[in-house]
């Protein structure tokens, strides 16, 4: 059902600054060694996100990275239309910046998800709000609550940005996280 992908750039470096080793961590995981963990990932709506990289991450002048971008074909020269037609052109890879990768890249081992709750962006404060109470009831650990830091100012929503066309693209680009996270293009 879920394709063994080789693990995404972010996957990386979740191990090396963590300490841990990515194979005795999937080992281990396949061993039931975290059964009893809470994992969590967070995942976004794939046409929003989308948007989001094209105005943060390649059209603003002073988050890019332009050797990295330029060889996957992005250029501070484009406009938002031209961003999102190339990323529905690049294919996941371990080349690929991890703003746009699929967010399911390397996330399952045998077909198995390496995480065991999924938190919405768009619902972020209240997911969250689930995981502090679980993690209260079980441990007595207060965790904090979530800020929003480099939110853009005057977006507009992101079906705004869309052509029918570009949001067939993008849909196709996405596929399995649409279907795997639930996600549709909201009009």
């Amino acid at each position: 059902f879920y394709e063994e992908k080789p693990q995404a750039p972010f996957f990386r470096e979740l191990y090396s600054n963590s300490g841990l080793h990515k194979d005795i961590f999937i080992k281990n995981f396949q061993d039931g060694v975290y059964d009893d963990f809470l994992i969590f990932i967070v995942s976004r709506n794939p046409w929003d996100r989308a948007v989001s990289f094209c105005l943060n991450k390649v059209l603003r002048d002073d988050t890019v990275k332009p050797i990295a971008l330029r060889k996957m074909g992005f250029s501070k020269d484009m406009n938002i239309k031209e961003c999102l037609d190339t990323i529905a052109k690049n294919p996941d890879s371990t080349e690929a910046d991890s703003h746009y990768l699929s967010q399911s890249y390397g996330l399952f081992v045998n077909k198995k998800p390496l995480y065991n709750h999924v938190l919405k962006f768009e619902n972020l404060n209240d997911d969250w709000e689930r995981i502090r109470k679980h993690v209260y009831q079980n441990t007595s650990k207060n965790i904090p609550k979530l800020g929003h830091y480099k939110k853009t100012k005057d977006r507009k929503k992101y079906q705004d940005y869309y052509s029918p066309e570009l949001q067939e693209k993008i849909g196709k680009r996405y596929a399995d996280d649409i279907r795997i996270f639930g996600y549709s293009f909201e009009k």
